[in-house]
């Protein structure tokens, strides 16, 4: 019994605490092999959403220089506070291959507390508030578009990630998922090896 209660309280802790979930699930494929050597990437969304996109594409960037692929990144405000269309629309009409709109469809940040120990003598639970710590989640659900200057649809995609921000390259692990995804559907070159 004894050796039981340390292995239900390991149990309680990992499933207390979720691990990071990245979820990419494309809608519209792409079945033709695309060249492209300049995109422009735009982020909408709150402050969550801004702060997650610049993370987020900073790592896109770098990731797609290595194909030979050039990317700027806009941010084109709140759809709650101004018409984030008719900011794509001024954006989009730059000198660019195509252009991945990102646009949210939910942010929201959960905190809860976490116990950093085990106390074998009450029932596995600390009490010593010094060993409690706060987690932060954020959870982002956004619509990926990419679409070429004659504003038709190539591929669009739902992502949504349940991560902790502060995470060491967490934003690396979301990046490699959707340039996985962008070389299925051949819009970025296979690396050769």
């Amino acid at each position: 019994m004894r050796l039981l209660l340390p292995v239900a309280a390991l149990i309680c802790v990992t499933a207390c605490r979720a691990p990071h979930k990245i979820m990419l699930d494309t809608y519209k494929k792409n079945e033709t092999v695309k060249a492209y050597k300049e995109i422009l990437i735009t982020g909408e969304g709150g402050m969550q959403a801004k702060m997650y996109l610049e993370n987020l594409t900073d790592e896109l960037s770098r990731q797609l220089a290595k194909s030979s692929i050039q990317t700027h990144y806009i941010y084109l405000g709140d759809s709650r506070k101004l018409d984030t269309d008719k900011a794509f629309e001024r954006a989009s009409a730059g000198q660019y291959d195509a252009v991945m709109r990102f646009v949210p469809r939910a942010a929201k940040e959960v905190v809860y507390r976490q116990t950093g120990s085990y106390d074998p003598y009450n029932n596995g639970v600390s009490h010593d508030f010094a060993d409690y710590k706060h987690v932060n989640e954020h959870i982002n659900e956004f619509d990926l578009t990419l679409q070429e200057k004659t504003d038709v649809v190539i591929w669009q995609a739902s992502l949504k990630t349940d991560i902790d921000p502060i995470a060491k390259n967490i934003y690396r692990g979301i990046s490699d998922k959707v340039i996985d995804v962008l070389t299925e559907n051949l819009i970025v070159p296979v690396k050769h090896q």
